[in-house]
């Protein structure tokens, strides 16, 4: 998808919300969170493709690339609680956005857990 497609789906989902939102509110928020969704499935398959370049360039170079994988998951922890947080934040509900990306957060730190603790194991290697 690119920016013209995604520019065109927002905007048409925003005057339908405007629309809808003095009839029918409940639809209104459907709308929008309609539109989220496809815009971010058109962008989690470009996502797929740059995951796909990561991983060839790793084979080329014959890298073993122990680390990629929880970098990706860290990656999509980050853009999926982002996306949440958002959708939450269209449906006024500002204390579940927050509690979402805290989560997001959390998880983020116990994801990338093992990369800081092997970090400091070398840091204290090279100290002694």
């Amino acid at each position: 998808m690119d920016i013209i497609q995604t520019i065109g789906i927002g905007l048409v989902a925003v005057v339908i919300s405007m629309l809808l939102k003095q009839v029918r509110p409940e639809l209104a928020l459907m709308v929008v969170m309609a539109a989220g969704v496809i815009i971010f499935l058109g962008i989690a398959r470009q996502l797929q493709e740059v995951i796909s370049m990561f991983e060839r360039i790793a084979d080329r170079a014959n890298l073993d690339f122990i680390y990629l994988p929880l970098l990706l998951k860290v990656i999509g922890i980050a853009y999926l609680g982002e996306f949440a947080s958002m959708l939450c934040k269209d449906a006024n509900e500002n204390t579940v956005a927050m509690k979402i990306s805290l989560a997001a957060k959390v998880l983020i730190l116990v994801t990338a857990t093992p990369v800081i603790l092997s970090l400091l194991n070398m840091m204290l290697g090279l100290l002694n």
